[in-house]
């Protein structure tokens, strides 16, 4: 019941999500649950290595877009920025895509970047356990706090 309820919302709602709650809230769970016919979930795992790297936090990208594919779409060791603008050019022919961010709040940055793909059918789901004040994020983000 508590895991459709908030699936629900978050597919329902046409901005992006952000679930500022920390691991023991069913994060986890959740942003798993979010695999389904009408996307392919594609789920970047950041870690604390990934703070101030974007060339890592762009390879986490790459590996995610690898395994949702099956093959990877471009080489990785590159600017997350890279990684965002060839999904970006790609998006309406491969997607849509749910992009789900775990610890989110390790790179904030990146994070918001990746708003950009929030588009053509595909949503954007951040998580993390720190205060939501950490992310700039658009008027019509959703927040979801455990």
């Amino acid at each position: 019941m508590w895991l459709q309820k908030h699936l629900t919302t978050i597919r329902q709602h046409a901005g992006p999500s952000l679930l500022s709650a920390p691991a023991l809230f069913g994060t986890y769970h959740l942003l798993a649950g979010l695999r389904d016919e009408s996307s392919t979930l594609v789920w970047i795992e950041l870690t604390t290595s990934d703070r101030d790297d974007p060339v890592a936090q762009g390879n986490r990208l790459a590996e995610a877009v690898k395994q949702a594919l099956h093959y990877p779409l471009y080489e990785p060791a590159q600017h997350y920025s890279y990684g965002l603008r060839v999904l970006g050019s790609q998006l309406e022919l491969l997607g849509p895509f749910t992009f789900a961010v775990s610890n989110a709040d390790y790179a904030p940055q990146f994070a918001v970047d990746l708003l950009s793909l929030h588009q053509c059918g595909s949503r954007v789901v951040l998580a993390g356990a720190s205060p939501p004040d950490i992310f700039k994020l658009p008027e019509d983000t959703q927040t979801i706090t455990g």
